[in-house]
């Protein structure tokens, strides 16, 4: 299926709809199995979105990630997510007692995003998954 993301209206505009990408992407993520914990808000959000939990199986039992997810909603420039946009991911994830980080987007992340949160994983432990607007469509 193809999604016109600019059908989305912008984040940074008012007029009651700028929740609109949030919303769509936490409908999205609990679509594909994670558990909502905090809902998205509007206001100061300290870098989190909303909260996700995960449950995985494991030989010895289960497992449970906490995921901080950050939705940017760039379509109508066609802006790539790097981390000038994307900043301190560290501290948020740490400061929002999660483990993992949880990028959905509207368009796609740069290759200096992707350096960055690999540099995460291997150094911090810090789990990350992008969803692009290509992931999202396929799913």
């Amino acid at each position: 299926m193809i999604i016109d993301f600019t059908e989305i209206p912008q984040a940074n505009r008012g007029g009651g709809n700028q929740d609109t990408f949030e919303l769509f992407a936490r409908d999205f993520i609990s679509l594909l199995g994670f558990e909502i914990i905090q809902d998205p808000s509007r206001g100061a959000d300290g870098g989190l979105d909303f909260k996700v939990k995960e449950i995985r199986s494991t030989s010895s039992g289960t497992k449970i990630i906490y995921w901080l997810a950050s939705c940017k909603h760039y379509a109508h420039s066609d802006a790539g997510i790097g981390p000038s946009i994307e900043s301190n991911i560290s501290d948020r994830v740490i400061a929002n007692g999660c483990q993992g980080f949880l990028g959905i987007y509207s368009t796609i992340a740069t290759g200096g995003l992707t350096n960055m949160l690999n540099g995460l994983a291997q150094h911090r432990q810090i789990e990350h998954q992008i969803y692009d607007k290509e992931k999202i469509e396929r799913e």
